[in-house]
This record gives C-alpha cells, sequence and structure tokens, in this order.
C-alpha cells in the first residue's frame, strides 16, 4: 500500500455503508492514523482526527481509503 503524505487527496466514509467524500491529507500521526479536511456534501470542511485506513476499521467506525484510479 502507498503510505498517504500531507496534502493527498483519500476518500473518507464515517462507516462501512457510507458513501465517499473527498478528503484532504491534513498529518499522519504516529499510529498510522489520519487527520482529515473532509469535504461536506455542502461544500464546507471538517476536521476529522485519528482515521484509520479501512483494513484496521470496525464496521462502524470512520475510515480512509484511497481513490480508485480512473
Amino acid at each position: 500500500m502507498m503510505k498517504p503524505t500531507v496534502g493527498r487527496v483519500v476518500h473518507y466514509r464515517e462507516n462501512a455503508d457510507a458513501d465517499p467524500l473527498a478528503a484532504t491529507v491534513a498529518a499522519v500521526c504516529e499510529d498510522g492514523t489520519l487527520s482529515l479536511g473532509v469535504f461536506t456534501v455542502n461544500g464546507n470542511v471538517q476536521g476529522v482526527r485519528e482515521v484509520p485506513h479501512e483494513d484496521d476499521a470496525a464496521p462502524d467506525a470512520a475510515r480512509w481509503s484511497w481513490p480508485p484510479k480512473a
């Protein structure tokens, strides 16, 4: 898996069933989780912290993933 870096765009989901939202990596934490600026459906940016990759997230937990290649 590619390592995330500050400024990269990822997908954010509030849980396993949620639609993805665009997010920008604000920080990579020592434990591998991310701090993100998430673009809401209204166009606002919401900060979220300590978001695990989808492979490490519980089904009801928020997660990030790489967007699919176009």
